[in-house]
């Protein structure tokens, strides 16, 4: 949304620094720029949504509280990526190469957001979550995992 805003000229209503970026805009005036910005925002919400957003009076406003209601929270991103990095279990049934890559990746949402882990530990949390068929491996290599590598 922010990004039509943008392409559309209509961004000066949002931001916090408008008094200078409206005055920058060739083609509409603010009175105009407020009323397309907010209307195109509420355009792009559902009907249920609209009705609850219908009375706001401005754009910024309207985009605070939609910010706040929906916006992307870091915090919560870092936390689930976290989470289903701790919740991943390989099974049977599947390629166990398949699910080695899928543990990067999950390995790599985690390390995106700033943690970062040793070679030794990714490698014991590797170990941890093999199937149960891989029990005879992870017993063995557990003492010596450390000759493994990613």
């Amino acid at each position: 949304m922010k990004y039509w805003l943008i392409v559309l000229d209509f961004i000066s209503a949002i931001e916090e620094n408008n008094s200078q970026s409206r005055k920058s805009s060739s083609w509409y005036t603010p009175e105009q720029i407020e009323f397309h910005c907010l209307n195109r925002i509420l355009s792009a919400l559902s009907n249920r949504l609209y009705d609850v957003y219908r009375a706001t009076k401005s754009a910024k406003e309207l985009w605070n509280l939609l910010q706040g209601e929906y916006g992307v929270d870091d915090a919560g991103i870092e936390r689930f990526n976290a989470s289903t990095f701790n919740k991943f279990v390989m099974v049977e049934g599947k390629e166990i190469s398949d699910q080695i890559h899928e543990f990067q990746d999950h390995l790599r949402a985690v390390e995106e957001n700033g943690s970062k882990f040793s070679v030794d530990y990714k490698v014991s949390c590797l170990i941890d979550k093999l199937p149960p068929s891989w029990s005879d491996f992870a017993k063995g290599g557990e003492t010596k995992y450390q000759t493994y590598g990613l």
